[in-house]
């Protein structure tokens, strides 16, 4: 269930959890950066995903876990990766929803797999570097790692390896797997993910059809609110939820998950083909 394996056309393996109801709702959940298909999973947490009506599969993207680290790594690539498991796996359409730095390979499963997301889901996520209003009111670590990324690349490995020492040293202590899984390869995930994210996305945005849903605290400091708004007015089908005196860490708060559920549940309820079809409208936030 925790620790399952796909290999891919190129050969590369894909390693993944799939838990909940096999004939539940699917949705694909994207880790954050760093992070890993089992972060902060439990026995209870499987429980709760079983009782609400989804099966989630959350896959490790390339340099964590067990997934092949893949240089060549592109947003089109991760979208394929997903087709071919979710091809895999027996899954015609599907849900994706990413937190943090999942957020954008979450919003490329939309843009290049249109036939087969229904919706897209960002909790907190990272937004375009290139936009100025990325920076505003970003905490210190936070700044470290991306301007060493885009300014001074050189530097990026030396931080990426010496964070991922520190990962494996931190969850050797713990004793906890899903502690330990996001840095098994060390700190090779994070910098592959950082050069991506840290780069123009080249995402078609402007050819999302789905709807599009954009949960943020006011108060995040990892992935500053100013950033999420410029991201959430470049999507013609997104709907935002800005959240005052909320913080990064959206899906710790249980009352946040059970209403981010719903929003979920509510859009395969609906029509597909009418959501795809139906005229743009203003973003409601709240």
């Amino acid at each position: 269930m925790f620790e399952e394996t796909h290999k891919l056309t190129d050969g590369r393996i894909i390693s993944f959890s799939d838990f909940g109801k096999k004939d539940g709702v699917a949705l694909f959940q994207f880790h954050g950066t760093p992070g890993a298909r089992i972060t902060g999973l439990s026995e209870e947490e499987v429980s709760k995903v079983t009782t609400s009506g989804f099966r989630i599969v959350s896959p490790d993207r390339p340099g964590y876990g067990h997934s092949t680290l893949y240089p060549q790594s592109s947003f089109e690539s991760w979208a394929d990766d997903i087709r071919q498991l979710a091809n895999h796996l027996g899954i015609d359409q599907f849900h994706v929803l990413g937190v943090s730095g999942g957020g954008p390979f979450a919003l490329a499963c939309v843009a290049y797999l249109q036939e087969r997301v229904i919706s897209a889901t960002l909790v907190s996520s990272t937004t375009p570097t290139e936009n100025v209003e990325f920076w505003q009111g970003m905490g210190i670590a936070n700044k470290i790692f991306f301007l060493a990324t885009t300014k001074l690349p050189i530097m990026l490995t030396a931080l990426c390896h010496a964070y991922g020492r520190l990962g494996q040293w931190s969850a050797a202590r713990s004793s906890s797997e899903s502690s330990s899984e996001p840095f098994r390869q060390g700190g090779a995930g994070i910098e592959a993910d950082l050069r991506l994210v840290s780069h123009p996305w080249n995402i078609p945005l402007k050819s999302i059809k789905a709807p599009v849903y954009l949960w943020h605290g006011e108060k995040d400091v990892h992935s500053p609110v100013a950033g999420a708004r410029v991201l959430a007015s470049q999507i013609q089908t997104c709907e935002t939820y800005f959240l005052p005196e909320k913080d990064h860490f959206l899906l710790r708060d249980p009352e946040i998950n059970k209403i981010i559920e719903e929003r979920i549940h509510s859009s395969s309820a609906a029509n597909p083909a009418f959501e795809r079809d139906r005229p743009d409208a203003a973003c409601p936030s709240i």
